[in-house]
């Protein structure tokens, strides 16, 4: 029997957890615990109010009787920053211990300031200045952290008693977890797709948007946006007919987002909020992924797009955002990678349980 974790998604709204067993092969899901958040503990994806942060991660292990104080868990804000650099080649024991050195005049603040990760993207060759010869070549995608941010996440999971063991990109869980159907078979099998197409993952919180583009697993882009999501349309609906915010939300989820070309003057109160905050988060998500194919030249094109987070269950959404990226949209589905579980998710749907499963997958 293998060690049981927990995969932890700390969003703006709500805490999302999976307790699994890992061990050989696919992790196994033995419990789903999903606690609301109150509105202000965490904005943007970044904590504002430890204390209370505390307080909701020690009534939820108590109320779902988690067994394993022991969490992985995953982070995704301004605060944290995602860049491509080619460096020089080393194995890889060697080049983690030199990675602050490698890359500390590439980076904004003190290296020793910051928590790193990175991934491979490519090795390749290239000829020496004076054309004799060749050196080895490595292009990454680096994750810089700020350590105040990290802290501030590590802090509150100590003082309610659990242990953090593992901590990873929110983005990159989401590659593992979001996979279409065809992605899930290129992990295993690398050369087993066009190696000049790429998929989009695009994941709709509360308050934060990921826009992730990969290549059989392997990521190519993460752009993190911040102030759009499903609280957005919220406050906009508030703001604009004075309603509270259960009211907002109830309408939210009531409403359709309009296709392009509908008549706007045939759109019931609400929904034209909900159509107005739509096409400013599609443009922001539409301007990301032009800009990552216009600085590509290795990616053709992208086959499709897989939606994701709580955000994205807003009616009408998923065929707009397909309508304007003139690309399929499906929703991320990735029970399949994590093979049979012990408990259903309620009413958590699983493009809304991504990140936990995404983590809990990279932990196995």
């Amino acid at each position: 029997m293998g060690r049981t974790l927990v995969a932890l998604d700390i969003g703006s709204a709500n805490l999302r957890a999976i307790q699994f067993i890992r061990g050989k092969g696919v992790p196994k899901v033995q419990k789903i615990a999903v606690s609301r958040l109150p509105r202000g503990v965490v904005e943007a994806g970044e904590v504002r109010d430890p204390e209370a942060l505390t307080a909701a991660l020690r009534a939820m292990w108590s109320e779902h009787k988690l067994r394993s104080k022991q969490v992985v868990f995953g982070v995704g804000n301004n605060s944290v920053m995602v860049r491509q650099l080619e460096l020089d080649w080393l194995v890889p024991a060697e080049f983690a211990q030199a990675l602050q050195f490698q890359v500390a005049d590439h980076i904004p603040m003190p290296v020793e300031e910051t928590t790193l990760d990175y991934h491979v993207m490519a090795e390749y060759d290239v000829a020496t200045p004076d054309g004799r010869g060749t050196k080895r070549m490595m292009q990454i995608l680096l994750v810089v952290a700020t350590s105040d941010m990290v802290s501030s996440f590590v802090a509150p999971i100590r003082a309610a008693g659990l242990m953090p063991v593992k901590l990873d990109l929110g983005a990159f869980a989401l590659i593992r977890a979001a996979g279409s159907a065809s992605s899930m078979l290129s992990l295993a099998d690398p050369m087993g797709s066009d190696p000049s197409v790429a998929e989009a993952v695009v994941d709709i919180g509360a308050e934060v948007t990921s826009v992730i583009v990969h290549q059989g697993g392997q990521p190519k882009f993460v752009r993190i946006l911040t102030g759009h999501g499903g609280n957005a349309v919220t406050d906009a609906l508030v703001e604009r007919f004075g309603w509270s915010i259960e009211d907002a939300e109830r309408a939210k989820m009531e409403s359709t987002a309009p296709p392009a070309g509908a008549d706007q003057g045939a759109v019931p109160p609400g929904e034209d909020v909900v159509a107005q905050q739509t096409v400013l988060s599609i443009a922001e998500i539409r301007n990301s992924l032009d800009y990552f194919m216009s600085t590509s030249p290795d990616v053709s094109s992208l086959s499709s797009v897989v939606l994701t987070g709580g955000g994205s269950l807003l009616p009408g959404l998923r065929a707009r955002l397909g309508y304007e990226l003139r690309l399929p949209v499906h929703p991320g589905e990735s029970w399949q990678a994590l093979g049979e579980r012990e408990t259903a998710a309620g009413d958590e749907s699983d493009q809304q349980l991504a990140v936990a499963h995404g983590l809990a997958l990279g932990a196995a």
